[in-house]
């Protein structure tokens, strides 16, 4: 499970008990390893109520090469080269 690492909200409209929202998720970058992630709420008028930003943790990634005697030297070098 991921994590917010750092956010940033700002209201922009009102919201009242017993309203619904629907809620907009949109990637939008990278920073440092985490994905940013934008989040839209909107009321049922379709009135934008909040605009926020969050960065979220991603897990490390690792590669693995199967089959034993099916290695070379410098194997999977070039994925770091992105």
């Amino acid at each position: 499970m991921s994590s917010s690492s750092s956010y940033k909200i700002n209201f922009v409209g009102i919201v009242l008990p017993g309203h619904k929202l629907a809620v907009k998720f949109r990637h939008t970058g990278m920073l440092t390893g985490n994905i940013i992630v934008s989040v839209e709420p909107s009321n049922s008028r379709g009135e934008k109520v909040l605009q926020g930003t969050t960065g979220v943790a991603q897990p490390t990634t690792v590669y693995v090469f199967k089959g034993q005697g099916s290695q070379e030297p410098g194997m999977g070098m070039l994925f770091g080269k992105a």
